[in-house]
């Protein structure tokens, strides 16, 4: 009788050490945020990684803030193996003052840890204009390989880039493109259409998650280009000071997410927030995180899962 009464104690204690800690579970997914108990353990075998680094420039104005943006290309460089990092886009806006070389020499010392370790891309802002300093700075030049090409200079540009089982085409067009621009824009994304295409432009979408924005209205953007190329997986875009996503169907009956990242009105420029975004299968999670912090933002704007086709 009292070894049966033991079991019982045994089989309950262990029942609510099993329910104490599904709730510690909750609570801490709670905390998180909803989205992240759909993340799953980051598998480098399968899996790989593009960072998307929103508009530097106020990380350059003066050399107190442009070590922020050195700890972000550090950063990139030294978890390039464990995170299995295929490539980083810039958003446009590297420097403030276009005309100030003290600001383009600042984010070319940056820039430059990534050249000959990670892959990267750059495509200019409103802020970059006029672009002489931006293409003395980041020419066709220095990018130039077989998986590139330009149209004009390197204002608009393109990357092939072969990761896991995918195939991508980058494609970055100027502030605000005028007609021969978008034109050729969608020639590239028809030789190739069949690559699935991530579109970056500084200017795109508004934090009310609208394709309008200071300088521009957008929505020509997505008629002319994106709604038409079946291959547009991803809208990338910074330029408005937040974050926001617009998702839309093109023509073809194809889900085309559109995401602002900008934090250059928060505190030292930005603090140092960038965006991971982890290539699993049909599905890219989403995360917010600061090297110079070294912290996530874990609410439902800044991390979450996108459903590919």
């Amino acid at each position: 009788m009292k070894k049966r009464r033991n079991i019982i104690w045994l089989s309950a204690a262990i029942l609510a050490i099993i329910v104490l800690a599904n709730v510690a579970y909750r609570l801490s997914i709670w905390a998180l945020g909803e989205n992240y108990a759909k993340f799953e353990p980051f598998d480098v075998s399968k899996n790989f990684t593009i960072i998307v680094l929103p508009d530097t420039q106020k990380y350059v104005l003066n050399s107190s803030l442009s070590g922020i943006l050195t700890n972000q290309t550090k950063w990139i460089v030294n978890n390039q193996d464990r995170l299995n990092i295929k490539f980083s886009i810039f958003e446009g806006d590297l420097v403030d003052y276009a005309s100030d070389i003290n600001q383009w020499n600042r984010v070319n010392s940056s820039l430059s840890l990534l050249d000959g370790e990670v892959e990267y891309s750059v495509v200019p802002g409103n802020h970059d204009h006029p672009l002489d300093n931006f293409n003395k700075f980041f020419p066709v030049s220095r990018f130039s390989n077989e998986n590139y090409g330009f149209f004009r200079d390197n204002r608009n540009n393109y990357y092939l880039l072969d990761a896991g089982n995918s195939k991508f085409i980058i494609l970055n067009l100027n502030f605000c493109p005028d007609k021969e621009e978008v034109s050729w824009a969608g020639s590239v994304l028809r030789t190739f259409s069949l690559r699935e295409a991530i579109f970056v432009t500084h200017g795109y979408l508004n934090t009310e998650g609208n394709t309008s924005v200071y300088g521009c209205d957008t929505k020509y953007l997505f008629s002319d280009l994106v709604e038409k190329n079946p291959n547009v997986l991803l809208v990338l875009s910074g330029h408005v000071h937040g974050e926001a996503m617009k998702s839309d169907k093109n023509l073809a009956g194809n889900q085309v997410y559109q995401l602002l990242a900008d934090y250059q009105s928060l505190p030292n420029g930005g603090n140092g927030w960038l965006r991971i975004l982890e290539f699993s299968g049909n599905r890219v999670y989403v995360r917010t995180y600061s090297p110079y912090l070294n912290q996530y933002q874990k609410d439902n704007n800044s991390e979450f899962v996108l459903e590919l086709k």
